[in-house]
C-alpha cells in the first residue's frame, strides 16, 4: 500500500546540463538514479515543475524527456513562474552564488546545490548567513555521504579495526574542483577532523594538483591528481593492520589484513580479507536519499547530513590547495 505524503512540495532546476537530468536520460530505463531531475520524479512528496537554462538545445531535450514540464531562459522567469519550494542548482559552480542568493531572496525555502557550493570560502559563509536568516534548508551535493560502504569506511576507521590509520592516500581525475572535491569532502566526514595543515601543493595536469597535508586527528593525506581519459575517485586508508579502500567513486573497494608470509616466516603482507568488512558497495540510491535527507529537513526541520556547513572545510581547502599550486 502507497503511503501519500502529508506535504507535496514544488521544485525546479537551475541548470539543465548532465547532472540536472541528462545521466538519467542517456543511460534508458534503469534503476539508478543519477540526476537531480531523475530523484525529483521518483519522490513522491516532490513535484518537479520545470526548470531554467540559457541554453535552447538544453531547454528542448528536457521537455523531450520530461514532456509536461515546463522551461525558461532566465532563473528570475521561473522562480516568478512556478514559486518552487525546492529548487536544485545545478548549473556550473561559477553560478552556484548568485542563484542561490536569488533563490532565497525570492523566498524557495530549500536548495539542492552541486559541489562545490561557491568558488570561494567567502561567499560560502555569506551563503551560510543569508540561509540561516531565511531558515532555508541547504543540502549540497557531496552524495557519496548517504552511499553505506563509506558510512562502514567511517565505523571502521573510528573503531580502528585495522588498527591506528597512518596514511590516507587520494586518487583522482580529472580536475580537483569538478571531481576531487568529492574526496575532500569525505576526509572530513570519515575522519571528523576540525582542520588541516596543508604541507605542499603542485600543479599537476591542467587542473589536477597534487597535495600533501596532515589533518587535525593526525592524519597525514597524499593526493595525486591527474588528467586520465578515465574517471578516477579513490580513497585508500592505509593502517598497521592492514588497508582499507574505497574505489572506482564507491562502485567497488577492497579490504586487506595483515597475515604471515607464506615463504618467509617472521615476514607479513597483505592477504584479501575474506569477511568482507565494508558491506554493500555501489552508487545505488545515493541521489534518492540525498534529496530524502533535504525532504525530510524540509517536513520536521534541522540540516540535511550534507549541507553549507559540513562543506565549509573542504572548500577552504579546495581554495588552499589550487591557491598554492598556482592554479
Amino acid at each position: 500500500m502507497t503511503v501519500e505524503p502529508e506535504t507535496v512540495y514544488r521544485a525546479a532546476l537551475i541548470g539543465l546540463g548532465r547532472v540536472a537530468w541528462k545521466y538519467d536520460a542517456a543511460r534508458g530505463q534503469s534503476e539508478t538514479v543519477l540526476s537531480q531531475a531523475g530523484a525529483m520524479l521518483k519522490n513522491p512528496a516532490v513535484e518537479l515543475l520545470g526548470g531554467c537554462s540559457p541554453l535552447k538545445a538544453d531547454r528542448d531535450g528536457f521537455v523531450a524527456w520530461a514532456p509536461g514540464l515546463k522551461v525558461y531562459e532566465r532563473a528570475e522567469e521561473m522562480l516568478a513562474g512556478l514559486r518552487p519550494d525546492l529548487v536544485g542548482i545545478c548549473s556550473p559552480t561559477g553560478g552556484h552564488f548568485r542563484q542561490a542568493r536569488l533563490c532565497l531572496e525570492a523566498g524557495v525555502r530549500a536548495l539542492w546545490l552541486e559541489k562545490p557550493p561557491t568558488e570561494s570560502p567567502a561567499e560560502l559563509e555569506e551563503l551560510i548567513s543569508l540561509a540561516g536568516d531565511k531558515q532555508a534548508v541547504v543540502g549540497v551535493n557531496y552524495t557519496r555521504r548517504y552511499l553505506p560502504g563509506y558510512a562502514r569506511l567511517r565505523e571502521l576507521l573510528a573503531g580502528r579495526a585495522y588498527g591506528p590509520c597512518r596514511l590516507i592516500r587520494l586518487l583522482y581525475s580529472p580536475g580537483l574542483a569538478r571531481n576531487g572535491v568529492h574526496l575532500l569532502d569525505q576526509l572530513f566526514y570519515l575522519t571528523g577532523a576540525g582542520g588541516y595543515e596543508l604541507l605542499w601543493s603542485e600543479a599537476g595536469a591542467g587542473p589536477s594538483p597534487c597535495f600533501v597535508l596532515r589533518l587535525s586527528t593526525g592524519h597525514l593525506v597524499q593526493g595525486a591528481g591527474g588528467d586520465w581519459p578515465y574517471h578516477s575517485n579513490d580513497l585508500e586508508l592505509v593502517c598497521d593492520n592492514g588497508l582499507l579502500a574505497i574505489i572506482r567513486g564507491g562502485k567497488t573497494g577492497r579490504a586487506e589484513k595483515m597475515a604471515e608470509n607464506d615463504l618467509f616466516p617472521g615476514f607479513y603482507d597483505l592477504r584479501d580479507d575474506q569477511e568482507a568488512p565494508l558491506g554493500r558497495l555501489g552508487l545505488e540510491g545515493y541521489m534518492e536519499a540525498a534529496l530524502d535527507d533535504i525532504v525530510a529537513c524540509l517536513a520536521r526541520g534541522g540540516r540535511p547530513r550534507s549541507n553549507l556547513e559540513t562543506a565549509r572545510l573542504s572548500q577552504r581547502l579546495l581554495n588552499d590547495i589550487l591557491t598554492g599550486a598556482g592554479t
